[in-house]
């Protein structure tokens, strides 16, 4: 698969085996995209009338405002505001028009459109090849929003494969939900009075809602 903007390597994002793969997947999309919107393509005239019409979510606009090239983003808000106001009519205001052009964000749409063609890659790749397959398996786990994710792509793989497919996701999501329940049950058995010594042995339960919190609501 050639590397681009657009795309990553898969080999890339199975090599670790840390996390969920697709968490993973979501900070790399995220970061390449931040670094192409603040670099060159903030000059790009195709870009500047896209990113002036569907603007930034809240969440990637703040993300933007983390960078160091404040001039990049201020350019940008600066033709987005002119967009905004050119939407106006003599004080009066074309709300369709004001509405079309707050429903969208740029980044998500690019964001989502590069995962959905790095998932149809996983599910081929998996189909086609054996080592991919065991580089699959050895992940960590699926959190859950991805789990699902993956499941509702896989439907265009045939009944056989598809089948092949489930059930190692499943197995990747079980080991993700077994070891967050040991670490959230421990947490609360922690809780009970006969644990309550200086010396009682949290192990690694005091993270235990953290953990639960990415396995369960990361996306």
């Amino acid at each position: 698969m050639k590397e681009s903007i657009y795309t990553i390597p898969l080999n890339d994002l199975f090599s670790e085996k840390c996390g969920c793969p697709l968490c993973r997947l979501d900070g790399m999309i995220r970061k390449r995209y931040t670094e192409f919107i603040m670099g060159p393509a903030m000059m790009s005239p195709e870009i500047r009338i896209e990113t002036n019409k569907k603007g930034f979510c809240p969440e990637h606009y703040r993300e933007l405002l983390k960078c160091n090239n404040k001039l990049s983003l201020a350019l940008m808000t600066q033709t987005r505001l002119e967009t905004l106001t050119d939407a106006m009519d003599a004080r009066r205001p074309n709300l369709k028009k004001l509405k079309e052009l707050t429903s969208g964000c740029y980044l998500c749409e690019k964001e989502e459109a590069s995962r959905k063609q790095i998932y149809n890659n996983i599910l081929s790749t998996f189909r086609k090849e054996r080592d991919f397959r065991e580089s699959f398996s050895e992940q960590e786990y699926l959190c859950l929003p991805h789990y699902i994710k993956l499941l509702e792509e896989a439907s265009v793989l045939s009944k056989s494969d598809r089948t092949v497919f489930s059930e190692a996701a499943y197995t990747l999501f079980m080991k993700g939900e077994k070891e967050v329940k040991r670490k959230v049950d421990h947490f609360s058995f922690m809780f009970d009075y006969r644990n309550q010594s200086e010396d009682a042995d949290w192990g690694d339960a005091r993270e235990a809602l953290l953990d639960a919190d990415v396995f369960l609501n990361k996306e």
